[in-house]
């Protein structure tokens, strides 16, 4: 069933490449005009998804009403990752993916995580940057993430009003340590 109110972005490291399994899913809901891959090599996890926000979300045209983030080492999972359309009111809807360092991420019923995930985009016109952003204390002089840009972005949405939030279904998240940057450490 084709989304036509969705904007997708691949977001991808160092290169802007997928695979044949991510082209086949996007292309089977996505019109292919709105799928941008895109890849910002000098820049951290967090000033990508930021970037990407000014480059592709707030200059779309108002018919695009969502916004489907994918990472490029997510692989979909048909009968699973496809039922991210299946709640279309949620604000904000994740597909789980193991995450093995972090077993009780997803334990809430709110919990999502923006590997693939869907968006409201008017959150975003609602938001002020940063719209992403890793939440870090120090312990004697050492960097600690104490929230995950994904959480940071969860809240300041949920304080615009945006309670619909929550996960469906799973995919297969690849490399999760690729995206590391000098405060990803553990939760």
């Amino acid at each position: 069933m084709l989304q036509p109110d969705t904007l997708a972005l691949v977001v991808c490291h160092p290169e802007p490449v997928i695979t044949e399994n991510q082209s086949a899913w996007l292309e089977r809901y996505i019109p292919e005009a709105q799928i941008h891959i895109v890849a910002y090599p000098d820049l951290d996890i967090v000033q990508a998804w930021d970037k990407t926000v000014t480059d592709y979300i707030l200059p779309a045209p108002d018919t695009i009403k969502r916004i489907l983030y994918i990472q490029d080492d997510v692989e979909p999972i048909d009968g699973e990752s496809c039922n991210i359309w299946e709640k279309p009111d949620y604000d904000i809807l994740g597909v789980k993916y193991d995450v093995p360092n972090r077993p009780t991420c997803w334990r809430s019923p709110y919990s999502w995580h923006n590997a693939l995930c869907l968006i409201k985009r008017e959150i975003f016109t609602h938001m002020q940057p940063p719209y992403w952003e890793f939440v870090i204390h120090y312990q004697n002089s050492q960097p600690i993430r104490t929230m995950c840009n994904c959480r940071f972005f969860q809240r300041n949405a949920w304080n615009l009003g945006y309670h619909k939030q929550g996960h469906i279904g799973f995919c297969n998240h690849g490399n999760l340590k690729r995206w590391k940057n000098q405060f990803d450490t553990e939760m």
